[in-house]
């Protein structure tokens, strides 16, 4: 892991506001040790062409 001291930590919050914005979610999942895992979804709307 790499411990950059030049990040706000707000990645995650902007993420989850656009997602829900859209009428998503986004989950985590520990997968300690390897790391986290990050399922996103959001609703697909089909129109007409």
């Amino acid at each position: 892991m790499v411990n950059n001291t030049n990040q706000t930590g707000l990645g995650l919050a902007f993420c989850k506001m656009a997602i829900k914005a859209h009428g998503g979610k986004i989950t985590l999942q520990d997968n300690h040790p390897q790391g986290s895992i990050f399922t996103v979804e959001v609703p697909a709307v089909c129109t007409s062409v």
